[in-house]
């Protein structure tokens, strides 16, 4: 499972940096990110122009580096983004889980060349197979922010050969006072209610009736009984949810997401922690 989900490469390195800035937020406080994009490229096949190669090994990370006045945010946000990065390439190189706390040691270059490696691996073992054209493809954006939180997205697809690539976004609300980020936990004040209402609002974005069966319609609700998605984003209008392909139905179907605006969650979150 760990392969189907990630993968890249060796030294045929080209690295740009960029800068944008993210919204000031006060004469005290600001946040700015710094944009370092890296392309790494491996396999003889790489370099025929038709993509029809059977021996490629491709990387393109966009990583997003914090800068500002806060010590404890910028901390939080750039440890965060290293741990998830990191953590991806572990995984795409399928290394022992039992080890992983040593894996994450690692430099990213080093774990590229892991990956490198077992992509090498794979072609020599299956020389002529279509499936030894490998991509992974990182993307970090900073999504929201406010005097409050600062929202970040971190979004990954790759192609580890198998039926199609896979992909999956992750969505981080950090508090700006603690740099820690902020789960729904955090966040709601009835959770009874607030799962009734974020059920309401899937149905309805989905087009389902009241009564009919999460399960029996396709979703992957054991039971039919509905459950948060891992994910959310706090926007300007109000809550962002969001499914991963697999989360909460079929690789088809893509991600499920809908947003629930704040007007319609003020008695149900407390919202003096995000606005």
């Amino acid at each position: 499972m760990n392969r189907l989900l990630f993968c890249l490469i060796l030294f045929s390195c080209v690295i740009s940096c960029t800068f944008f800035s993210g919204k000031v937020i006060s004469q005290n406080t600001s946040l700015h990110f710094q944009k370092d994009s890296i392309i790494l490229t491996f396999g003889t096949g790489c370099k025929r122009p038709d993509l029809l190669n059977s021996n490629c090994l491709t990387i393109d990370i966009h990583k997003m580096i914090a800068s500002g006045s806060t010590v404890v945010l910028i901390r939080g946000i750039n440890d965060t983004l290293e741990t998830y990065l990191k953590s991806s390439l572990v995984g795409i190189a399928a290394m022992d889980p039992d080890q992983f706390d040593n894996y994450v040691l690692f430099s990213e270059d080093s774990l590229c060349q892991l990956i490198a490696t077992a992509h090498e691996e794979q072609v020599k073992e299956f020389p002529d197979a279509l499936s030894n054209n490998w991509s992974i493809d990182i993307y970090m954006d900073a999504v929201f922010t406010n005097e409050k939180v600062a929202t970040l997205s971190y979004s990954e697809s790759t192609y580890l050969g198998g039926a199609h690539p896979n992909y999956f976004t992750h969505f981080l609300n950090f508090d700006k006072s603690t740099g820690k980020t902020l789960r729904f936990s955090d966040l709601i004040k009835d959770e009874k209610k607030f799962i009734q209402l974020a059920e309401a609002a899937f149905r309805a974005y989905q087009e389902l009736n009241d009564n009919q069966d999460l399960e029996e319609a396709g979703y992957f609700f054991d039971q039919g009984i509905f459950y948060l998605p891992q994910n959310f984003a706090i926007t300007s209008e109000g809550l962002y949810f969001y499914y991963n392909p697999y989360e909460a139905g079929a690789y088809a179907l893509g991600p499920l997401e809908y947003t629930i605006p704040f007007s319609e969650l003020s008695e149900l979150i407390d919202l003096n922690k995000i606005r």
